[in-house]
């Protein structure tokens, strides 16, 4: 996350985190605390912000990162046994998620197909290699995956990993940790969500200057957005999101992200 003066900035991936944190660096000193790390406690006096994407197009990102070689899903999903074992377990020192589950990543991790998932990997052009990674991720029969220990709670079969993500990081460590395991529905989640969220002000990617504008003039900053216009930093090669879909998977990710679709007010995807 980054931090000044006047804001927390929670840093969710592949929601263009890092130019965001750069922009906001510029108009006031404040420090790099960790990346995508969440708050342990509400911050006094200061605004919360966090950064969300078309959750359509934040699949295909996330995927096609893991497809240059990058990425926390890739390491974890290509690691070798007893790599992946070895994470696990320093994983669950840390997180009393991971912990509480901490069996069953490990049954997982001793299944996984490593070949498999680097298969999945191999072109970030390969639409049929998406929506086979895209169903693994969030179909009824998901494959293993260790990250927060999301395939192992209950709330992952019926509630999307973007979803989850975005609702982790808006979330205080100990209130999370506390309930996400007893949550079971996507009713139960979306109000788990609305109710112990820290923040006040999302930006999002598709608005990005009109919105970082926004909260940097709320916090006192003469700024407008041509101010705002520059390049971005670590943007995607990969060709438009829609041709990587079909209707299935256009329809995979609307059941899952149901709440967060609603919440931000995004529109279903069409395939021309």
């Amino acid at each position: 996350m980054y931090t000044d003066d006047k804001i927390v900035f929670l840093q969710l991936q592949k929601t263009a985190s890092t130019h965001i944190a750069r922009v906001l660096s510029d108009y006031a000193k404040g420090a790099q605390v960790g990346k995508h790390n969440q708050l342990l406690k509400a911050p006094r006096e200061k605004m919360v912000i966090c950064s969300i994407r078309n959750p359509w197009d934040w699949y295909v990102s996330l995927w096609a990162y893991g497809c240059s070689g990058q990425g926390r899903i890739l390491s974890d999903a290509t690691a070798s046994t007893r790599e992946g074992v070895k994470k696990v377990i320093s994983m669950a020192r840390r997180d009393r998620v991971v912990r509480a589950r901490l069996l069953g990543l490990l049954k997982s991790e001793m299944s996984r197909d490593r070949e498999y998932w680097q298969d999945l990997y191999s072109d970030e052009n390969n639409a049929e290699n998406f929506r086979t990674w895209l169903k693994g991720l969030l179909g009824e029969n998901q494959s293993p995956l260790s990250q927060y220990a999301y395939c192992q709670l209950p709330v992952a079969k019926t509630v999307g990993f973007y979803s989850f993500r975005a609702a982790r990081i808006a979330i205080e460590k100990p209130t999370w940790e506390k309930k996400i395991v007893g949550i079971r529905t996507p009713g139960a989640f979306a109000e788990f969500w609305e109710a112990y969220s820290l923040v006040r002000k999302y930006v999002r990617t598709e608005n990005l200057d009109d919105d970082l504008t926004e909260v940097l003039r709320a916090v006192g900053h003469d700024v407008t957005v041509d101010d705002l216009r520059a390049e971005k930093t670590n943007t995607s090669k990969h060709k438009s999101f829609i041709s990587y879909y079909d209707e299935e998977t256009i329809a995979l990710v609307a059941q899952r992200d149901k709440h967060l679709i609603a919440k931000f007010g995004y529109k279903e995807p069409t395939i021309s």
